[in-house]
């Protein structure tokens, strides 16, 4: 759970979690969302996971220090996990801001 920016986020991963029977790694102190990513691979690389999804929080276009990080999420991704297949799953109410 990358979503460092909006408080109950990753509370409702660690109980949409428990319920469907999918562990979700979460570090409710953290700020930076690259080191979580980061310890979510190590996690998933150790337990033998062949699926990770990393749930980041939202964001536009024309905000490039977010853009950046997913980026950088996504760098950290590669380097340290054998990445077979990306999906970048958007907000419908994103619009055309989302394909550039």
């Amino acid at each position: 759970a990358c979503d460092t920016f909006r408080p109950a986020a990753m509370e409702q991963l660690r109980v949409l979690g428990e319920q469907t029977g999918v562990p979700v790694h979460i570090e409710p102190e953290a700020k930076d969302p690259v080191p979580v990513a980061l310890h979510a691979i190590q996690e998933a690389k150790a337990k033998g996971n062949d699926v990770l999804i990393i749930d980041t929080a939202g964001r536009l276009q024309n905000k490039s220090n977010l853009m950046d990080e997913l980026g950088k999420i996504r760098r950290v991704t590669e380097k340290n996990l054998p990445v077979d297949e990306v999906l970048l799953v958007l907000d419908a109410t994103t619009g055309q801001n989302g394909m550039t």
